[in-house]
C-alpha cells in the first residue's frame, strides 16, 4: 500500500461512526462556506493526535499566515476546506491544484505566490513526526514543480540581466576584481546545484546577506562556491553590487595566516 493510499485511508477510518471522507462528500456543496471547517474541528478536535486533527492545524497556521491581517475567518476557513478536501480525497496536493484554490483569494494574501503558502505549509508539518514522512513522500511533485517555477524565474531574469549586459557594453561598469588569487578550476566531476546556487544568489546578491556552506567532507561544498563565484564574476559590478573577491584558503590550521597569504597586499608579509 503507498502512503497515498495510507492518508486517504486514514482520513476514511472510522471514528465512533463517523469518517472524514464520508463527512465531505455528504457536504460537498458546503465546501467553500467555511461551515464544514468549524464543524470539522468540533468532530476531530477531541483527538487531537488523529491525523486528521494534525493535519487540519498544519492547514489552518499556514494559511493564516498567508492571508493578510484582518481577513475575516469566513474566508480563512472556505480556502482550510478545500485544501483538506483535495488532500483527503486524493492523498497528495499539486501545483495546480492549490493554485486553483488560492487564486480566487488572491486579493487577500500578502503575495500572490502559492510558494509563500507552500513554504508555511511545509514549516507546520516538519514539526510534526506523523505527518512530515507522509508529506515529504507525497508532495515530491509538489515540492518539485514548486522549485522549478521558481528556478525559472531566477533563471529568466538571470537571462534578462545578461541580455541587457550585451546589448549594452558600453554602458556596463567594470566586473569585480579579484583581490586575491582565484580559486582553482572547476572539478570536472561537479554536478551543477542549481537550486543551491540559486539560493545563493537570492541571499548574498538580493538579500546582501552572508552565508554558511557546511557538511561532510566531499559532498561538493567547495565546488559549489567557485560555481556560485563564477556567475557573479561573470556580470558587471552594477547588476550583483560586488565589487572586489577574495579567496581565502585555509592552511596550516592557522586563519591569520591564511589571510595574510591570501590577499595580494599582504602575501609574503614576515611581520605576522
Amino acid at each position: 500500500m503507498g502512503l497515498a493510499s495510507i492518508i486517504i485511508s486514514a482520513a476514511t477510518k472510522e471514528i465512533a461512526g463517523f469518517t472524514v471522507i464520508g463527512y465531505l462528500t455528504e457536504k460537498a456543496a458546503d465546501i467553500g462556506t467555511g461551515k464544514i471547517w468549524t464543524e470539522l474541528k468540533k468532530k476531530i478536535g477531541d483527538r487531537p493526535d488523529s491525523f486528521e486533527c494534525r493535519l487540519y492545524g498544519a492547514i489552518e497556521k499556514s494559511v493564516g499566515e498567508y492571508l493578510c491581517k484582518g481577513t475575516t475567518e469566513d474566508v480563512s476557513a472556505a480556502i482550510c476546506e478545500y485544501i483538506f478536501d483535495a488532500w483527503c480525497r486524493e492523498g497528495y496536493l499539486t501545483p495546480k491544484r492549490i493554485s486553483n484554490i488560492l487564486h480566487g483569494y488572491s486579493s487577500y494574501a500578502k503575495q500572490n505566490d502559492i510558494l509563500a503558502w507552500y513554504r508555511t505549509f511545509q514549516d507546520q508539518i516538519i514539526k510534526d513526526d506523523i505527518l512530515y514522512p507522509m508529506f515529504m513522500m507525497n508532495n515530491i511533485q509538489l515540492s518539485g514543480e514548486l522549485q522549478r517555477e521558481q528556478d525559472k524565474k531566477i533563471d529568466q531574469v538571470l537571462a534578462l540581466l545578461q541580455t541587457v549586459m550585451k546589448e549594452n557594453k558600453e554602458a556596463q561598469q567594470e566586473k569585480p576584481e579579484y583581490i586575491s588569487d582565484p580559486p582553482t578550476d572547476i572539478d570536472s566531476f561537479y554536478v551543477d546545484r542549481t537550486i543551491l546556487e540559486n539560493e545563493l544568489w537570492t541571499t548574498i546578491v538580493l538579500s546582501g546577506k552572508s552565508v554558511l556552506l557546511y557538511g561532510i567532507g566531499g559532498i561538493g561544498k567547495t565546488e559549489t562556491a567557485k560555481s556560485f563565484l563564477k556567475k557573479i564574476y561573470s556580470m558587471s559590478c552594477d547588476v550583483t553590487g560586488v565589487y572586489q573577491i577574495a579567496w581565502v584558503t585555509y592552511i596550516n590550521g592557522k586563519l591569520k595566516d591564511s589571510l595574510i597569504e591570501a590577499f595580494h597586499d599582504t602575501k609574503g608579509y614576515t611581520d605576522r
